[in-house]
């Protein structure tokens, strides 16, 4: 399990030709189908005319330490090449640094950063803020909601998930290891045990900026 601010500035290879494409600049991701779509390589350039470069995650063939091996110099498209990612991109329902209230009025503080597996699955979602804040990071896990509106302003979702924060204030460290108990079951193949859950969320909290 990975975070997705752990991957930006890896250096992205292409292992057929070992061509250097660039380093992450960021994780391209799809909220309602909750996978990852692609890494950004390239921003939008002169003005916009020069459209932003990107990585699809089928593209990926493995994630290492120091840099994100890729098919070839050939994965790399323009945004607009492909439709899912350019639409993600250019939308207005972006979930980072968005407000999380429960349907039943708490806030529960606004995402930071996403939490997935190799494979591109969203498994949980970092949130900073808010009524269950940790002390000391100010940073706790969210599994994914079954049920979950992007408004506006606000992103809504079950008084369930309040309840799983508010368990994880009673764990170290930062309320993750709470989180593991309730993940558990909805991340199935992830992770077969709790300690595994825990496990990968921490390494991935501590993994390099």
């Amino acid at each position: 399990m990975r975070k997705g601010k752990s991957i930006e500035g890896l250096k992205v290879i292409g292992q057929a030709d070992g061509t250097d494409l660039g380093t992450v600049k960021d994780v391209i991701f799809d909220h309602e189908t909750v996978e990852v779509l692609a890494i950004l390589i390239s921003e939008r350039e002169l003005f916009g005319l020069i459209d932003a470069q990107v990585v699809p995650w089928s593209e990926i063939k493995t994630i290492g330490p120091d840099a994100i091996m890729v098919r070839s110099r050939e994965s790399v498209l323009r945004a607009g090449d492909d439709a899912r990612i350019h639409a993600e991109m250019n939308g207005e329902d972006s979930l980072v640094g968005k407000a999380i209230h429960t349907t039943d009025g708490r806030n529960l503080g606004v995402f930071s950063d996403i939490y997935f597996e190799d494979n591109g699955t969203i498994v949980g979602y970092e949130v900073s803020g808010g009524l269950f804040a940790d002390a000391v990071s100010g940073r706790r896990f969210m599994s994914v909601p079954e049920n979950f509106t992007i408004g506006d302003d606000v992103a809504l979702v079950p008084p369930s998930i309040a309840d799983e924060m508010e368990a994880q204030q009673q764990s170290e460290p930062g309320g993750l290891k709470g989180a593991a108990a309730t993940v558990g079951d909805k991340v199935g193949g992830v992770a077969s045990t709790v300690g595994d859950v825990y496990g990968n969320i921490a390494t991935a909290s501590v993994e390099k900026q």
